[in-house]
């Protein structure tokens, strides 16, 4: 009965539509129960029966959100604890340095040396980065290092990160300054060899301060080099 009744329907919608409007150009469709049908007052409407779609966005408008509504971290600025602790060092040093016996390989005499250290703040301020050296004499070979202190919030430790021109490696933390001195325990990778190390800085005033370096050689620690510098 369905058929029939679809039939009916569409006839009746065609007879209900001016013989003028049917001799003319065809008219506007639309639909009834799944058929088309001509000339319905619904058709002619523009748009009539389509869902509009909403426009793409386009443009700046289109562009996602930034920071932290588009799940973004912002960026922590420099601990406050590196520039306290270690602004002192800003600034160009002269060094007179004691190599103990041994601090160039088994056998080598006891040295010393005049070196330059320039510190200043680093890598958007994380870090005072230090660069020493040495320059070649007769007695002496060239020398340089570069020294990186800065501090990790997380485990509330200082770090010292030290490599130079003769292929070591040294890494170590401390707590803090105890009074004007810092101690730095850690480990160097020297010759071949992973061994303990201490690097410890003692201020002096304003103008002048310390430097101790302590490796493992044979039983325990023991000072390698001792710098006194002023600026």
């Amino acid at each position: 009965m369905k058929p029939l009744r679809v039939a009916f329907r569409l006839w009746l919608a065609w007879a209900t539509i001016p013989a003028a409007a049917r001799a003319g150009s065809p008219a506007p469709t639309s639909t009834v129960a799944g058929a088309t049908i001509p000339g319905s007052p619904a058709a002619a409407a523009p748009g009539a029966g389509v869902k509009a779609s909403a426009p793409s966005p386009s443009g700046p408008s289109a562009a996602p959100p930034r920071g932290p509504a588009s799940g973004g971290v912002p960026v922590a600025g420099p601990p406050p604890e590196i520039g306290e602790a270690f602004k002192f060092l800003e600034g160009t040093w002269k060094c007179e340095v004691r190599f103990s016996a041994d601090a160039f390989g088994a056998g080598s005499p006891p040295m010393a040396a005049t070196a330059t250290l320039k510190v200043k703040r680093d890598l958007d301020g994380f870090f005072y980065r230090g660069e020493y050296e040495i320059k070649k004499t007769k007695t002496m070979p060239a020398f340089r290092a570069l020294i990186y202190l800065g501090h990790q919030p997380a485990v509330r430790l200082y770090t010292l990160t030290l490599l130079d021109s003769a292929g070591s490696l040294e890494l170590a933390t401390s707590p803090g300054f105890a009074v004007d001195e810092i101690a730095f325990q850690g480990e160097a990778y020297s010759r071949g060899r992973r061994i303990q190390a201490r690097e410890t800085l003692t201020k002096r005033g304003p103008t002048a301060f310390s430097r101790k370096t302590e490796l493992e050689v044979g039983k325990g620690l023991q000072v390698i080099a001792d710098d006194t510098c002023k600026r």
